[in-house]
C-alpha cells in the first residue's frame, strides 16, 4: 500500500459562487500539489471534523493553552439563536464565512464571567 501524502501546505483557497464550491489547493514538503473542491454544504461540517481531528492533536496540552501561529481571526463576533432558538455564537472569519456555533445555555453565563474578565485585563 503507497503511503498517503502529508500536505503541510495551503497553496490556495478560491470560491466559486456560480459553482457555490471552494477551492482549496495543497502542497506537500517535496513539492506534490492536489486541488480539492468542496461544496458550500461540505464545508461547515469539513470545518467541525478537521476542528475535532486537531483538538485530538492537541489533547497533550493544558486546556487552555493555544498555539497562536494556528488561530484564526475573528473579524466580528455576535450573539444570536438558530432556529430552535438555542443561543449561538456567530464567528465572522477573513473571506466573510460564518462559523455559527451553537451554545450550551450554562455555557453563556461562564463565557461572560471570562469575556468580563479578559476585558478588564490589559493586553
Amino acid at each position: 500500500m503507497e503511503a498517503a501524502l502529508v500536505f503541510n501546505r495551503i497553496l490556495s483557497v478560491a470560491s466559486d459562487p456560480a459553482d457555490a464550491t471552494v477551492s482549496v489547493a495543497l502542497g506537500t514538503e517535496d513539492n506534490q500539489g492536489l486541488q480539492i473542491n468542496f461544496s458550500r454544504p461540505a464545508l461547515g461540517p469539513l470545518m467541525a471534523a478537521l476542528a475535532a481531528s486537531a483538538a485530538e492533536l492537541d489533547a497533550a496540552r493544558p486546556r487552555r493553552e493555544v498555539d497562536a501561529d494556528t488561530a484564526l481571526t475573528a473579524h466580528a463576533v455576535w450573539l444570536s439563536r438558530d432556529a430552535e432558538g438555542r443561543p449561538m455564537l456567530v464567528f465572522e472569519l477573513q473571506g466573510g464565512i460564518m462559523l455559527p456555533l451553537i451554545l450550551q445555555g450554562e455555557d453563556l453565563s461562564g463565557l461572560a464571567a471570562e469575556m468580563t474578565l479578559l476585558s478588564a485585563k490589559p493586553s
